[in-house]
């Protein structure tokens, strides 16, 4: 609900409560005066009856529309996040994320990620990846450690691979070295107790 009418909804609920006292005032104003006025007594206790029900609905429904509110803001899904380097854009040191990863610019270290990877075509990337899924589209140089790593027409590797799924499209190139594992864990004895095989393939 906007402010407005927030203000709309309090400004009658205050207009309806003076009309409510003012009725009570002039039914106690009735009984002192006489007791033959029962019947526009009756009446206007009917009215005030009813006015102090419809109230009572009003602000009932005010407070239910704003824990509807609050509940909707509360538990309102979290949006996907996405670390992003542009094209434009020179990284060197460390990343670590939870959340997937998008690398279009140039990039000289490392990544640590629990999801996904993305090397954009244009992007030149040095160090070591190791995330859930890599999909490389761009220039890679160094170590990569995925569950599952796609090497995409116009992707590029030199390097280590560590993987359970290793996919090479048509024109994608890799020239290193490839192990294949069932469990990838982001640690870096994956590399230093395992030995890998030699793989040259090109598009």
């Amino acid at each position: 609900m906007c402010i407005e009418g927030k203000k709309r909804l309090q400004k009658e609920d205050y207009n309806c409560l003076w009309l409510i006292w003012l009725i009570w005032a002039l039914l106690l104003f009735l009984s002192t005066i006489s007791d033959e006025l029962w019947t526009i007594q009756a009446l206007l206790f009917l009215v005030f009856m009813v006015l102090v029900c419809i109230f009572l609905y009003g602000m009932r429904n005010t407070v239910c529309n704003m824990f509807r509110i609050n509940k909707k803001q509360t538990f309102a899904e979290p949006q996907n996040k996405v670390t992003f380097v542009s094209s434009k854009t020179s990284f060197s040191g460390t990343l670590n994320s939870d959340s997937d990863v998008t690398i279009e610019g140039c990039f000289d270290g490392d990544i640590v990620c629990e999801s996904s990877v993305n090397i954009n075509y244009g992007c030149c990337f040095v160090g070591e990846i190791r995330a859930k899924i890599i999909v490389i589209n761009g220039s890679v140089e160094g170590k990569c450690i995925a569950d599952c790593i796609t090497i995409q027409s116009q992707g590029k590797f030199y390097g280590d691979i560590l993987s359970n799924a290793l996919s090479i499209e048509r024109g994608g190139q890799f020239i290193g070295q490839s192990q294949q594992s069932d469990t990838i864990l982001l640690d870096k004895s994956n590399f230093s107790e395992t030995k890998l095989l030699e793989i040259r393939k090109g598009g």
